[in-house]
């Protein structure tokens, strides 16, 4: 709060738990991880504590997550929603890439693990406080590399995530086995003082309603109890998952390939997709999110495109769509325009995205489980699957989160959250019906592998190399 008989009063806190985990210092705290289900106010809280410090002590503060394509995928515009909240906006600069405190040298940077290397692991140097954010993407590589170079006398690493699966290495370190100099707690929206006050009476009846339908996903979706992978997807895992890396340059955007389910009631999934010559199909990035309107979807979708530099900042040369898509929406007594037009618009008014070509993707639902169960176990000759670690969250938790339908047992059943994975069925069948047409080669994919700094036996640990 602002100055209060010339002192900073402290905010608010939504529970004994999250002021425990932040402000004990009974000892020498290195970390400080708060972790658990959905609206459990672990980013808010940390977010609420760094200005909050930032404005008594100068403190160089470090919000880092696995991996950090824009600014926007940092933790900047929760820090500024936090500063405007708190009322300091008149002692805080912000800037595009930083927050400054202008009553004291307190600083705020924002960087991706992955790009944390060489000679930038340096900018490091000077930071009090390091805060992960998504920590259920926490690679031991990166904390390895990450964690001696916080090393300013009494630096603290504080870590928030939501749990995803028990053997996940953020979950091993923080709850199977901490070390000693951790103190770490597991926070839900059950906790809350005040839920009145901290969450919408919509957060707690979606909550109880999936309480009574399937509390075991409940526990793990609310609770932050440890999930129990591939419901449905049993041929899904961890040998899927592979560290992001930059296609090479002989490759053009003929092996480039999007899906994408539109949606205002319900999610709006975009994926992108690489087929490399040896038939391994890569799930690049997944954009997934709510409300909004058709253009500002599409627009997100082409910002997020021309930023990954993975692919080289390459348009996809086609994007699998649901045909729906396609259905007619009056605008007025002459004029009618679907979401597919709004897309095409977009896209059209891109340099990079003109000359992408959208397709109606085959929506036969019992083929299209078919085939993602076999290119996911790499059965009857499709191409493998690989998703880049860190960047497709919300599409694994998507696939883990799927269940047998008690009608059609071949098939999943239609719940909340599937968003995701039918976009992802989109995208597989049309890059298995396609993927015959495009030349291959015997080349190995350690050909294409341009981030040589890390080290190849880590990628073939991810089982990406051979």
């Amino acid at each position: 709060m602002p100055l209060v008989n010339g002192k900073f009063e402290d905010g608010e806190y939504p529970s004994k738990k999250h002021v425990r985990v932040l402000f004990d210092n009974s000892k020498a705290w290195r970390f400080r991880v708060l972790y658990g289900g959905r609206n459990g106010y672990k980013d808010w809280s940390f977010a609420q504590a760094a200005i909050e410090r930032g404005i008594r002590k100068s403190t160089g503060f470090l919000f880092t997550r696995e991996v950090q394509l824009t600014i926007a995928d940092s933790a900047h515009k929760l820090l500024c929603d936090t500063i405007k909240r708190l009322g300091y906006q008149q002692y805080y600069t912000i800037t595009n890439s930083k927050i400054t405190c202008n009553i004291n040298d307190t600083f705020f940077i924002f960087r991706g693990l992955n790009d944390l290397v060489s000679d930038d692991i340096k900018s490091t140097e000077g930071i009090d406080i390091c805060v992960i954010c998504e920590a259920q993407n926490l690679t031991e590589k990166s904390a390895t590399d990450l964690f001696p170079t916080i090393r300013k006398a009494g630096s603290e690493i504080w870590i928030m995530f939501n749990t995803k699966l028990e053997s996940d290495y953020v979950y091993q370190l923080c709850v199977v086995n901490p070390p000693d100099n951790m103190i770490c707690d597991r926070v839900n929206y059950t906790d809350t003082n005040a839920p009145e006050k901290m969450l919408s009476q919509v957060i707690i009846d979606e909550a109880e309603r999936m309480k009574a339908m399937d509390y075991k996903k409940y526990e793990h979706v609310w609770l932050g109890m440890p999930s129990l992978s591939g419901l449905f997807f049993s041929s899904f895992g961890d040998h899927n998952r592979i560290l992001p890396f930059v296609i090479g340059d002989q490759d053009d955007n003929s092996r480039i390939f999007g899906s994408l389910d539109h949606g205002i009631a319900h999610n709006t999934s975009f994926g992108l997709w690489y087929l490399d010559p040896d038939g391994t199909m890569y799930r690049v990035f997944t954009y997934s999110n709510n409300g909004g309107t058709t253009r500002s979807h599409a627009e997100a979708i082409v910002e997020s495109i021309g930023a990954c530099r993975f692919t080289r900042y390459m348009f996809p040369n086609s994007i699998y769509f649901d045909y729906a898509m396609n259905e007619k929406h009056q605008l007025n007594e002459y004029h009618y325009k679907s979401d597919l037009d709004e897309y095409k618009e977009v896209f059209g008014a891109s340099e990079g995205g003109k000359d992408t070509v959208f397709i109606p993707a085959n929506k036969r639902k019992i083929d299209g489980c078919h085939a993602m169960h076999q290119v996911f176990a790499n059965e009857n000759g499709q191409p493998i699957f690989r998703y880049f670690d860190g960047l497709n969250d919300k599409l694994i938790d998507s696939l883990k989160s799927m269940v047998t339908d008690d009608i059609e047992p071949e098939i999943y059943s239609k719940i909340d959250g599937d968003d995701e994975t039918d976009e992802c069925r989109y995208g597989i069948m049309g890059i298995v019906a396609h993927s015959a047409s495009l030349k291959t080669t015997k080349k190995k994919q350690a050909a294409l592998v341009l981030n040589i700094e890390r080290p190849m036996e880590l990628a073939r640990t991810y089982g990406g190399l051979s």
